[in-house]
């Protein structure tokens, strides 16, 4: 199911697709003040730990 907020900006004409770049810079924006961001290795690191983890638990049942 696509996101309707979405789907009716980008289908319009030029007015709708002005919405969808503001929704575009809205979200960019709330990202960067949100605050630093973390290096992707020690997150995806640590996920990889977790489901590996979670997997072996599933293998020993």
């Amino acid at each position: 199911m696509k996101n309707r907020k979405h789907t009716e900006a980008t289908e319009g004409g030029p007015a709708d697709q002005a919405t969808a770049l503001r929704h575009l810079r809205a979200a960019i924006a709330a990202g960067l003040a949100s605050g630093p961001g973390r290096p992707a290795d020690g997150v995806f690191g640590r996920l990889q730990a977790k489901y590996r983890k979670q997997l072996e638990g599933q293998a020993a049942d």
